[in-house]
């Protein structure tokens, strides 16, 4: 139907949840063997497991990942005291999953942010998946001149700053 293009696409994020042993075992069956795992700070903490080709001393794995509910408590805190600190009317930039994640987990963001900004022409007249928020231009930020944007697209940050100067008031 036609109320179908109204949306971007629902997408799953761009990584899946194995447990380890669950994702060891799937490596093994292409000839991997885990050699590495950390704890990474993205979606407030996620981990990356290292693989590599043909047999490795095995690590000991641990059953214990409690921590990482403490750590999405602690992301979801620091986005809602970002939240509050924003002015009304602020807008984000960048409609990508990253967004959608951080508005998830913090419904005060997604009332602050009124509208997003994505450099890509099929998403513009859209709403960002599963909310009220409209995907403009650049061009109709420029317009709008909005008190404060938050970048959600960090992987193009520098470039997103750049594009942002000769288009805001000073202070924005």
């Amino acid at each position: 139907t036609a109320n179908r293009q109204w949306w971007t696409n629902f997408y799953a994020l761009h990584c899946n949840y194995f447990e380890a042993a669950t994702l060891d075992r799937l490596m093994q069956r292409h000839g991997l063997t885990c050699v590495g795992d950390d704890v990474v700070d993205i979606f407030g903490g996620s981990l990356l497991r290292r693989y590599r080709k043909g047999m490795a001393q095995r690590l000991e794995q641990t059953n214990d990942w409690g921590f990482l509910a403490e750590k999405l408590v602690e992301w979801q805190r620091q986005l809602d005291k970002a939240a509050n600190a924003l002015p009304a009317g602020a807008w984000g930039w960048g409609a990508a999953e990253r967004t959608s994640s951080a508005l998830g987990f913090s419904p005060c963001l997604e009332e602050k942010i009124t509208k997003v900004v994505d450099s890509n022409p099929g998403l513009h007249g859209k709403y960002l998946a599963g909310t009220k928020i409209q995907i403009c231009s650049p061009h109709e930020l420029r317009i709008a001149s909005p008190p404060a944007i938050v970048v959600f697209a960090l992987s193009y940050v520098d470039e997103i700053l750049m594009q942002l100067r000769g288009m805001l008031p000073q202070g924005t």
